[in-house]
C-alpha cells in the first residue's frame, strides 16, 4: 500500500505516521533475563567462537556486557538496566520472589560491566542462582519490576524491554497467569515503551513465538516460527543494532519556516541524517587533582596593555590591519552589529523559487551532505497536512522544489533543492528510511569549476583504448566486483582502535592487538583473480615490459664534470675563509659562497645560513 493516499479517510493516518517518525535521542533499556536450568545449557554454536562452549546464560550476560560497551561509546546519556528472573535469590523494590534487579536503571560505566563479567563462567550460580523449576508467575513479576523501572525514568527518552529467554510458553496451560502477562505488557505498550524477545536456542531448532507474539502486540498475521540459525548471526551483531539504534537522527534546527508566498508558510524541522563521528574531545586537568581547567580569552590593547571588553573591539574588514598603512583605499572598520547588517541579506527559513524536473540535478551538483526535512506541526499547525500533498505530488510528478535557504540570520542565502524520500520498511516492519524529504545543497556560478576544459588537467592528446584492453578491463570488473557491500556496514577503524584502547583502560585490560579493519583489501580475492589482473596489465602496457607501470625512481642529481668542479675550487680559492672565520666575518659572504666551501671540504650544504656559517666556523676550529 502506498504511503500516501488521496482519499480524505487516509489524510489523518497519514499525519499521525509523520508525527511517530523520530523518536527522542536517549534511550532507557532494561534487559529481562532467564535465569531458568534451560539457560544454563551449552549453547554449541560452533559458528561464533565468542559464543561456543559457553551457556546460554553467559551468552546472554556477554551481549548485554557488549551492548553497555557500545553505549559508553555511541551515547552515553542512555541509562540500562539489568534484572534476573526465576532465580534462587530475590532483590526487587516489591519483595517479588524470583526476580533479581542486578543493576539498577542507570548510565553504564566500567564498574557495572566488570559487575555483569564477574557473572560469567559459573559464579552466577554461587551468588544469585537458579531457582531450579518453572513459575508462571515469574515473567509477570519480572515485566512488573521492568515497567517500575522505567516509570521512574526521565519522561523524553524512549523505552525498551529486551528479553533473553529460551522458554516458548513462560505462562503455562494456566490461563489467568497468560492475562496477567498480557495485561502487563499491554501497560508497557500504552506507556510507549518497546518490548523485544530474543529465543536462545540452537541453530537446528526452531522456537514457537504464539505466546511471545501475544506479548509483543503481533497480529496473527504476524506470529512467525523463529529459526534457530539465525541466533549466531542475532547474537553477534545484536550489540552493533543497539548501538546502530543509538545514534538518532540529530537535530540542527526546529520550526524553520518554509515560505510560498503570499503570507503562505508551513514550519519544518532540519534534521542531520549523516553526521561525520570523531573521536571525543581533550579536557584539560590539573595534574595535582585533575580538577577540570577553564580557559578563557582575553583581547590586549598593544599601546596600553588593558583588557579590551567587546564594547570596544572594531572589525578591519579591508584591507589587511598589517598593510593598511601601504594601502591605496582606506580601511573599512565595522562593529558587531554593522558587521552583521552587512551578512544579513535574507530573513532566515525557506522560501520556493519553483519546481524543476528532478532529472536537472546531477551528482555532482551537492555541495555537501543532504539536509533532512520533516514537518514540525507543532510550530505550525495545519503543516504536516501541507507538507503530505507537496510530498505526494512531488513524488508523482518527478519534480523537486527550488528554494533559497537561510538557516540563521548572519548567514549567507543558499540555493537547494527539496527531494521527496519515500519510506522503507523492511521485512521485519522496523522502518529504514523515514518519508519527509532531502535538501540538497546546490552550487553557485562562483563555485564551480570546469578542470576538463584545462589543457594542464586533460593533456593535449586524448588516447583511445583498443578492443582488447577494453575485453580485458570489462573481465578484470567482473572479476573484482564487489558482493554485498555498503559503506554503511564498515565502522571506522581509527574510531574502533580509539574506543578500543581506552575501554581497555578503562577495564584495567591490555589492549588488542589489531582492529577489524574494513578498508582493508581481500588479498586472498585478489590473489585468487591475479590472472585477470596481469591480463589487463599487459593488455594495456605489453607483456613483460614492466618498466612502463612501475613507478621509476626519482632522478638523481647530475654530477659536476671535471671542469666545472675546478671551477668551484678556483672560486673558493680566491676568498680567505679563515681570515673571515678568525674576525667573525663569515656571516658577510653570500650563502652561494658559504656553500662552495661546503662542496669542496664534503659539508653539508643544507640549512639556513647562519647554521653553514657555524659549520664552517667549527670545520676551521673557529667557533
Amino acid at each position: 500500500m502506498d504511503f500516501y493516499n488521496a482519499d480524505e479517510t487516509a489524510d489523518q493516518d497519514d499525519e499521525d505516521k509523520f508525527a511517530a517518525g523520530f523518536e527522542p535521542f536517549r534511550e532507557n533499556l532494561v534487559f529481562l533475563i532467564d535465569a531458568q536450568p534451560a539457560m544454563f545449557e551449552e549453547t554449541n554454536l560452533v559458528d561464533s567462537p565468542d559464543f561456543n562452549n559457553a551457556s546460554w546464560f553467559d551468552a546472554a550476560l556477554k551481549t548485554t556486557r557488549e551492548i553497555l560497551k557500545a553505549r559508553i561509546i555511541s551515547s552515553d546519556n542512555d541509562q540500562l538496566a539489568v534484572v534476573f528472573y526465576g532465580t534462587r535469590e530475590s532483590r526487587n523494590n516489591n519483595a517479588f520472589e524470583n526476580v533479581y534487579t542486578f543493576q539498577d536503571l542507570d548510565v553504564p560505566d566500567a564498574q557495572r560491566i566488570r559487575g555483569l563479567e564477574s557473572l560469567l563462567g559459573g559464579q552466577f550460580e554461587e551468588n544469585i542462582g537458579s531457582k531450579g523449576s518453572a513459575d508462571p508467575e515469574q515473567l509477570h513479576y519480572a515485566l512488573w519490576t521492568a515497567s517500575q523501572l522505567l516509570s521512574g525514568a526521565s519522561s523524553k527518552a524512549s523505552k525498551r524491554i529486551l528479553i533473553f529467554t529460551r522458554d516458548e510458553n513462560p505462562a503455562g496451560e494456566a490461563g489467568t497467569f497468560r492475562e496477567q502477562i498480557l495485561s502487563r505488557a499491554q501497560e508497557l505498550t500504552e506507556t510507549n515503551a518497546k518490548l523485544d524477545v530474543l529465543p536462545m536456542i540452537a541453530q537446528d531448532q526452531k522456537f514457537d513465538m504464539s505466546f511471545w507474539s501475544a506479548v509483543l502486540q503481533k497480529t496473527e498475521e504476524d506470529q512467525w516460527e523463529y529459526e534457530g540459525s539465525n541466533i549466531p548471526d542475532r547474537l553477534t551483531n545484536l550489540a552493533g543494532i543497539i548501538r546502530h539504534k543509538a545514534y538518532r537522527k540529530r537535530v540542527l534546527s526546529r520550526d524553520v519556516r518554509w515560505s510560498f508566498g503570499a503570507g503562505f508558510e508551513i514550519a519544518v524541522a532540519l534534521y542531520a541524517m549523516i553526521q561525520p563521528a570523531v573521536k571525543g574531545t581533550y579536557t584539560y586537568v590539573k595534574a595535582q587533582n585533575n580538577e577540570p581547567l577553564r580557559s578563557e580569552t582575553a583581547y590586549i590593547c598593544n599601546d596600553t596593555g588593558a583588557v579590551l571588553t567587546k564594547a570596544n573591539l572594531t572589525k578591519c574588514l579591508f584591507p589587511n590591519p598589517t598593510q593598511y598603512k601601504t594601502a591605496r583605499y582606506p580601511r573599512i572598520l565595522l562593529t558587531t552589529e554593522e558587521l552583521q547588517e552587512v551578512k544579513s541579506v535574507q530573513p532566515k527559513g525557506l522560501r520556493l523559487l519553483g519546481f524543476k524536473s528532478r532529472s536537472m540535478l546531477k551528482h555532482y551538483h551537492q555541495l555537501r551532505s543532504p539536509t533532512f526535512l520533516y514537518p514540525d506541526e507543532r510550530s505550525v499547525p495545519g503543516s504536516t497536512q501541507t507538507f503530505i500533498a507537496f510530498h505526494a505530488t512531488m513524488r508523482n510528478k518527478q519534480k523537486m522544489a527550488i528554494c533559497s535557504f537561510v538557516r540563521t540570520k548572519a548567514a549567507e542565502p543558499r540555493l537547494v533543492a527539496l527531494l521527496p524520500q519515500e519510506e522503507e520498511i523492511d521485512e521485519f516492519g522496523v522502518q529504514v528510511t523515514p518519508p519527509g524529504m532531502n535538501m540538497v545543497y546546490l552550487p553557485y556560478s562562483d563555485d564551480i569549476r570546469q578542470p576538463e576544459a584545462d589543457t594542464s588537467f586533460t593533456g593535449l592528446s586524448h588516447p583511445k583504448a583498443d578492443a582488447k584492453q577494453v575485453e580485458a578491463a570489462e573481465h578484470l570488473l567482473s572479476k573484482l566486483t564487489l558482493g554485498a557491500f555498503a559503506s554503511s556496514d564498515i565502522a571506522n577503524p581509527t574510531l574502533q582502535r580509539h574506543y578500543q584502547v581506552l575501554e581497555c583502560y578503562a577495564l584495567n585490560e591490555p589492549p588488542p592487538e589489531e582492529v577489524n579493519d574494513g578498508t582493508k583489501p581481500d588479498d586472498e580475492g585478489m590473489q585468487r583473480n591475479m590472472a585477470a589482473i596481469i591480463g589487463f596489465r599487459d593488455a594495456v602496457y605489453g607483456e613483460g615490459n614492466d618498466d612502463d607501470y612501475k613507478v621509476k625512481p626519482a632522478a638523481s642529481r647530475k654530477r659536476k664534470n671535471a671542469e666545472e668542479e675546478q671551477d668551484v675550487k678556483q672560486q673558493a680559492a680566491a676568498i680567505d675563509f679563515k681570515d673571515l672565520a678568525a674576525d667573525g666575518k663569515l656571516g658577510k659572504l653570500t650563502v652561494n659562497d658559504l656553500k662552495k666551501y661546503c662542496e669542496i671540504n664534503q659539508l653539508p650544504k643544507s640549512g639556513k645560513k647562519d647554521e653553514i656559517v657555524r659549520r664552517i666556523a667549527a670545520h676551521l676550529g673557529t667557533h
